[in-house]
């Protein structure tokens, strides 16, 4: 009796359908035994149609495993494992000439241990590498898997001011340049000032104290972006202190620094700049400030590449979206493979 083989095929017009098939050669090789023929309409050993796994692919991408299996009328496991053989045919076709980088960690639950690193390609704006946790053995096993010659071929990496991340950049891509990201700076210097007004708040009393009160988000804010209430508020804050008055000049005028047109100016204003603050009583800008030139190698090096972790930012948006509507992942494998295949950009089958 001939065996029939079957493979599910897309519904039409909503009723199973599937493709079968009575007789398929087989062909006798003494060098790799017996082989049967293949099938145009479905890949080596699977079950389903191309048509049927790109279809579960295309909406993979746009809702949950759960949800796509449901519309399809598929197991989760089957679906699961679609996309798994997807993302595993896509990484080892994937280029990897890589040249700028960008490193950042994302939290997806609760724990020290809910962490993944994400590797972003500048120049192709998409995911280059994902791995689990955030210490320098995570960035170690992606320059492992990226090998030494191709590692030698990178130019720059962005990235914030993480010394598990600088330490193994340096120790493995010594010919890469460090980007500390702009906005991650203007993070370190927005908390600065925010801890003054804290300082501030406490020290002060009475009428001070109330002046202060609520005022965080209109010293952390451009000053053009105020409306007419805000920026009223916000002089007569300055007026009764000066400490705040003095440190909020200080952030606006800080802005400056990013339209210098190549890094001596940038270097220059950075001087002229930290002289200033350290003539000052603001302790909290002074810790800013010699962070600054602790790292101002890669500060500096922004006016060169002109790169920032924005990319990887608005990933990690992304990233949360996709977690919240699987309504979270118990294995971080399954989260880095639903990565992959969302934002990696990878070649299909």
């Amino acid at each position: 009796m001939k065996k029939v083989r079957e493979w599910q095929h897309l519904d039409a017009w909503g009723m199973p359908t599937f493709l079968k098939v009575t007789q398929l050669r087989r062909v006798d090789c003494r060098r790799c035994g017996i082989r049967v023929e293949g099938v145009p309409w479905a890949r080596k050993g699977a079950r389903k149609t191309l048509a049927l796994e790109r279809e579960v692919l295309r909406q993979a991408k746009d809702s949950s495993l759960s949800a796509v299996a449901r519309n399809l009328k598929l197991g989760w496991k089957a679906v699961l494992g679609i996309v798994r053989r997807a993302v595993a045919y896509g990484l080892a076709r994937k280029r990897r000439n890589w040249r700028h980088l960008g490193v950042d960690e994302f939290s997806y639950g609760r724990g020290a241990q809910k962490y993944i690193t994400t590797v972003w390609d500048h120049d192709r704006d998409e995911i280059a590498w994902v791995g689990h946790g955030k210490s320098s053995e995570t960035l170690g096993a992606f320059f492992a898997f990226l090998g030494r010659r191709r590692t030698r071929r990178i130019r720059c990496v962005t990235l914030d001011m993480a010394d598990a991340f600088i330490e193994e950049i340096r120790r493995k891509a010594p010919s890469a340049a460090l980007v500390f990201d702009r906005f991650h700076i203007v993070r370190h210097l927005n908390e600065a000032v925010d801890e003054l007004r804290k300082q501030e708040y406490w020290r002060q009393g009475g009428r001070h104290r109330d002046v202060v009160r609520g005022k965080r988000f209109l010293l952390l804010r451009h000053g053009s972006a105020l409306s007419g209430p805000e920026r009223g508020s916000l002089e007569r804050l300055l007026r009764l202190n000066r400490r705040i008055a003095r440190a909020y000049l200080l952030k606006e005028d800080f802005d400056r620094f990013w339209s210098s047109r190549s890094a001596a100016r940038g270097l220059a204003f950075l001087w002229t700049w930290s002289t200033i603050v350290m003539r000052t009583r603001l302790d909290t800008l002074k810790r800013f400030s010699r962070m600054l030139w602790r790292h101002f190698d890669g500060v500096l090096n922004y006016f060169r590449f002109h790169l920032t972790n924005a990319p990887l930012e608005g990933q990690n948006s992304r990233t949360r979206l996709l977690s919240q509507r699987a309504r979270g992942f118990r294995n971080p494998n399954n989260l880095i493979m639903m990565l992959y295949h969302c934002a990696g950009n990878l070649p299909l089958w």
